[in-house]
């Protein structure tokens, strides 16, 4: 299974990733967790509760840094088990700077074993969906205290997750997402010079405004229909 996205961060890459890498943080953004240990600088054990079937029960595992650039990029190999199943694979995750925020993307190559009844796909992928999200509302949310001024709060995220495994590297898996017809008229408009954070917050507002004016519009042909008057 293949689980890639992107989260976009109102900080700088170099608070994004000392976050990402401090134990106090981790305990708290991680749900589920229950325990979290460095080992050394490189490895760290843990244990996920998850409350949710088909994965429901406790993971005992190991994550292990492979790789790591200050503040650009670091991957990660894991391996784990519960009752119900075995897992293992590997993940690299990429920090970009935009301005005043920071982009997120991260991609991993997720097996699991077959240690008792085959698992539901769909069920699998809508959970690690969950977990991922909400982990990352949670990081956003202990990031927001250090900006130094208060802006709009708005974190940009898609995910994509495929059962198949592709013979090529997974970092060359393509992980764009299916354009919806506002983020192409926005695009093609110019209106967040190709900044696909930008691009998503004049999505939004146009929604908003197109709203508001298909609102006034109705009421302006309310006051322009000829009225009857009952004598």
């Amino acid at each position: 299974m293949i689980i890639e996205g992107t989260y976009t961060l109102q900080a700088a890459p170099e608070d994004v990733w000392h976050y990402l890498m401090n134990e106090q943080v981790l305990r708290r953004a991680i749900p589920g967790l229950e325990r979290l240990d460095w080992l050394d600088e490189k490895q760290l054990s843990i244990a996920l509760h998850i409350n949710q079937r088909p994965l429901l029960g406790t993971i005992h595992g190991k994550i292990t840094v492979i790789e790591e650039q200050f503040p650009a990029y670091y991957a990660v190999r894991f391996e784990g088990a519960s009752e119900q199943t075995s897992l293992s694979g590997e993940g690299i995750v990429h920090l970009s700077g935009q301005g005043e925020n920071t982009v997120i993307s991260y991609k991993s190559i997720l097996n699991l074993g077959k240690t008792g009844s085959p698992l539901p796909s769909a069920l699998v992928k809508g959970l690690t969906k969950l977990i991922i999200q909400q982990f990352f509302t949670a990081l956003a949310a202990m990031l927001r205290p250090i900006r130094s001024s208060p802006t709009e709060v708005y974190e940009y995220a898609h995910m994509h997750i495929v059962d198949e495994q592709p013979a090529e590297q997974f970092e060359e898996v393509s992980s764009d997402a299916q354009p919806t017809f506002l983020h192409t008229l926005v695009h093609q408009s110019g209106l967040g010079d190709g900044d696909p954070f930008l691009e998503e917050l004049w999505v939004n507002r146009v929604k908003r405004y197109s709203m508001l004016l298909g609102l006034l519009f109705l009421v302006w042909i309310g006051t322009r229909l000829p009225r009857r008057f009952v004598h």
